[in-house]
Order: C-alpha cells, then sequence, then structure tokens
C-alpha cells in the first residue's frame, strides 16, 4: 500500500491491526484507487444502479436496501477517469498543457459516461442483453467460419 499511496507502511499495519484508525488522507488514498467502492467504504451501503459497490465476493448477497446487485465494469473506467480531471483541474495532479487537451479529457468522460449508462440500461433490461448476445454470437461465429470459396 505505501508504493500506491505513498503513505508509510507502518501506518497501513497500524491501522490493519487496530492500533490507530485510519487516517483521512488513508481514506482519500483507498477511495482514489478503488473509486468504485468509495461509496460503500464511507457510508457502508451500496449503490449499484452507479456503480458503487462492495469489495465483499458476494455476488448473490444483496446490500439494503438494494434489490439487486450487480458489478458495473463501465463505472470504474468512468469514475477514475473523473478522478484524474478532477486532480488536474484543482491542483493535485498535473495541469492540462491545452485546451485541446482538456477538451479530449471531457470528451473521453462523455464516452465513459454513455457506456456507463448503456451498461446500466443492458442490466435493467435482460431481454435485450440476450437480444445482443445472440447477435453477437451470431456475428462471432460467421466471422470464425471458412470463407466460401467459388472451386466447384
Amino acid at each position: 500500500m505505501e508504493a500506491l499511496t505513498g503513505i508509510p507502511a507502518t501506518s497501513w499495519n497500524k491501522a490493519f491491526h487496530g492500533k490507530q484508525r485510519p487516517t483521512l488522507e488513508m481514506l482519500l488514498a483507498v477511495a482514489r484507487l478503488w473509486p468504485d467502492y468509495a461509496f460503500w467504504l464511507m457510508t457502508g451501503v451500496t449503490d449499484a444502479k452507479h456503480g458503487h459497490v462492495s469489495c465483499r465476493k458476494a455476488a448473490a448477497k444483496s446490500f439494503y436496501p438494494e434489490r439487486s446487485f450487480r458489478r458495473r465494469k463501465a463505472a470504474r473506467g468512468y469514475f477514475l477517469h473523473l478522478i484524474e480531471m478532477f486532480n488536474r483541474t484543482y491542483g493535485d495532479g498535473d495541469g492540462f498543457e491545452s485546451d485541446a487537451e482538456e477538451l479530449e479529457a471531457r470528451a473521453e468522460l462523455a464516452l465513459l459516461e454513455l457506456a456507463r449508462d448503456n451498461e446500466e440500461q443492458l442490466l435493467n433490461n435482460p431481454t435485450r442483453l440476450e437480444e445482443l448476445v445472440k447477435l453477437y454470437q451470431a456475428a462471432k461465429n460467421e466471422l470464425d467460419s471458412p470463407a466460401p470459396t467459388d472451386e466447384p
């Protein structure tokens, strides 16, 4: 953890063994490394609909008050990119070198948000997801099959 966060290993060990409470700096570092777990870490509840999940390996177990629990893969990329943009804009990281670079980052964020929203729609509409999987498999089979030849 020291290599990932810059926080001394002794602090992490003390917090792990209950000899000290995690510092705000430690919580912030963990939340930035694993933003999809940040909401759960700070509140104790999940918001899987928006990509805020628990790190517990309990896909079958729902956490109150949610009815279903599905991990969102697209949310993590969105959260990480948003955190990077925040850091670059407000001083924790290197600023954007140009307006064009910032515009490119905003465009990437919009694409990641679209992917996150599409994933949510597909997970909430299993019938449409099944249709898309079938279309994908048919297209893959078509591409994997040998090309027809003109020979008799």
